[in-house]
């Protein structure tokens, strides 16, 4: 499955995190998760967001592509990216995950693929409640990130997501997090990935990086945000698998 999927994983985290009260945290890590959600969602409006549409523009090496992410809530997913004469499209429906390109044609994602997309599903859902994701999110020291001082906090999703835990690293000064490293399950080997989040800005009342910096080994990809569309009627046969998959 193309390394795509996981180049926007916890890019909302900040906005939809709704505090970690009941999870096994370290006390200090409730402060710092309120301050993230306060600084992205300083109105307080992510728990009225059922849908979001997400465009981006991405250039990988000269290659330049367009990357159009659906969202609905509670944990479904739909990316969609173009490349000259390529598309490729990814999705979990609620049930089952999904491939597509039209070069390849479709496939049903099983094992660690599925898990992955399924945890996607969930991290970039709109109104995410990260209870039910992690299961405990503990500080693991300070760290210095491009000469910012930041928390470094590991997630560990739920046992049910099979995934491997996430590194995030919030500013102490400004509560933004700044970069993120997974670990993704892929249906042969672990890659590492590691998102850079930069020049956060206001979009829809909510404060978002739109420049995003994914590194997989040597690979980088930039990503920049284009337009957001919040709460459209996206239908559910939206992220259903093809014909060819029921």
């Amino acid at each position: 499955m193309r390394k795509l999927l996981m180049f926007f994983a916890l890019l909302l985290i900040g906005v939809y995190f709704t505090g970690c009260a009941c999870l096994n945290c370290q006390p200090d890590v409730d402060k710092i998760v309120a301050k993230v959600k306060k600084k992205n969602d300083p109105h307080n409006k992510s728990q009225t967001i059922n849908t979001s549409v997400f465009k981006y523009a991405c250039v990988n090496d000269a290659e330049k592509s367009k990357i159009t992410i659906l969202l609905k809530r509670p944990g479904k997913i739909k990316i969609m990216s173009r490349t000259g004469k390529e598309f490729w499209q990814c999705a979990f429906d609620g049930k089952k995950a999904w491939e597509y390109t039209n070069s390849g044609g479709v496939r049903l994602l099983t094992g660690a693929e599925a898990n992955e997309v399924r945890l996607q599903a969930f991290l970039l859902a709109p109104s995410i409640n990260i209870k039910k994701v992690f299961k405990n999110i503990k500080i693991a020291g300070s760290a210095e990130i491009e000469g910012v001082d930041c928390w470094k906090l590991i997630c560990q999703p739920k046992e049910g997501f099979k995934s491997q835990a996430i590194t995030v690293f919030v500013t102490k000064k400004t509560s933004l997090i700044i970069k993120v490293i997974e670990k993704q399950d892929t249906a042969d080997t672990v890659i590492e990935v590691v998102t850079f989040f930069k020049n956060y800005k206001m979009f829809k009342d909510f404060l978002l990086p739109t420049k995003t910096i994914t590194k997989v080994d040597d690979d980088i990809t930039e990503s920049t945000l284009v337009s957001i569309a919040l709460n459209q009627k996206i239908p559910d046969s939206a992220f259903a698998a093809p014909n060819a998959l029921k």
